[in-house]
């Protein structure tokens, strides 16, 4: 038992300390080739944004709008939306896009099934995954699209901020400007002791912030040292 234990409590250790550390040199001593971006006279690929949403109705609106604001192209971006049996509104917001956003109502299999769907709609070069939560920074796919300039990409994936994180989101208020229209609104009319206990929760929450925070910043350390080794 006592051996069993030294090998769990090792096999813990190389995954948070000794795999990092590995990378580190890795990355020092055999880093992968650089990926030059395309030049800037090079024609922007066509591009398939495609999402699977159910029940998302309340949050689609704003996603659209984001991704509508970004800065790419018109003529070179297909947004699709695979509703996956949803059973509120969705299918009446999607309605709202007609002319921008594709529209696909299907019974009720899973996101993988939906995504497969979407596929099958898409017409662009390369396809975009994305999700009704998330929110896009302006460039963001132009910056996701760079890289495929070199024919040995296959894959891209974007950087994941927080929403704590956030400070430009296109289409969209940042979390900073939310909390800060917020505070005013305490200051303004609300009375001592509910601001108080608007304090007390806003502590809980940046300390449960900060602790998730500090995990993902160290998540994403590794994934740009995996990057930098190939």
């Amino acid at each position: 038992m006592r051996s069993l234990f030294w090998l769990s409590a090792l096999s813990i250790a190389y995954v948070y300390v000794g795999y990092p550390m590995l990378l580190v040199v890795w990355s020092r001593v055999r880093p992968a080739r650089r990926i030059e971006d395309a030049p800037g006279s090079a024609p922007l690929p066509r591009i398939s944004v495609v999402i699977a949403a159910r029940n998302e109705a309340a949050r689609l609106p704003s996603r659209i709008d984001n991704l509508l604001a970004l800065d790419y192209p018109a003529d070179r971006r297909q947004i699709i939306v695979v509703s996956d049996g949803s059973t509120d509104a969705t299918i009446d917001v999607l309605s709202r896009y007609g002319g921008v956003v594709q529209a696909v109502a299907a019974p009720a299999r899973g996101k993988a099934a939906a995504l497969n769907l979407a596929v099958a709609h898409a017409t662009g070069e390369i396809l975009v995954f994305a999700d009704a939560r998330q929110m896009f920074a302006p460039d963001a796919l132009r910056a996701l699209v760079a890289p495929f300039a070199d024919a040995d990409i296959g894959g891209v994936t974007g950087e994941l901020l927080l929403d704590c994180e956030a400070t430009t989101i296109a289409g969209h208020r940042t979390g900073s400007d939310r909390r800060t229209i917020g505070d005013r609104r305490l200051r303004a009319g609300r009375m001592a002791d509910r601001r108080a206990s608007a304090d007390r929760r806003g502590q809980a929450v940046s300390t449960i912030g900060d602790g998730v925070g500090l995990y993902w910043r160290y998540e994403k350390q590794l994934r740009r040292l995996e990057s930098a080794v190939g």
